[in-house]
């Protein structure tokens, strides 16, 4: 995945997914469906639904469109000793890691987001 495909994606579970897996740590997803936030079938089958890092089956978190889940990704990446600087101009968020271009977006979710790819993922695309 580019930088323009990773800006380009609108907020919602694909994006959530991508974080959920590639910043996050969570692994083994059932099918993603952008329709939902989470559902189970009266079968049995789910979607948006892996497992976290302590092993429980449950749906990833909406990071890109819940400000608190969002958090959670700052949190992370923090952990990893990346710098973030969160900035807002009354009109956009603006978010950058390191050294790394600045992200603008309407909602601090998704500016959040796509900093966190962008930071972990470098040059080695999803």
């Amino acid at each position: 995945m580019t930088t323009d495909e990773i800006i380009s994606m609108k907020p919602g579970r694909v994006l959530d997914a991508l974080v959920s897996e590639k910043v996050m740590g969570w692994h083994t997803f059932s099918p993603i469906d952008p329709r939902y936030d989470h559902s189970v079938s009266a079968n049995g089958n789910r979607r948006n639904f892996a497992f976290d890092l302590h092993g429980k089956y449950k749906p990833f978190p909406l990071y890109s469109t819940d400000t608190e889940a969002a958090w959670t990704v700052v949190e992370e990446l923090r952990k990893r000793y990346l710098h973030i600087e969160i900035m807002t101009d009354e009109e956009k968020w603006k978010v950058r890691t390191n050294a790394d271009d600045w992200v603008f977006a309407l909602d601090i979710p998704e500016a959040i987001c796509k900093a966190a790819l962008l930071a972990v993922l470098g040059d080695k695309g999803a």
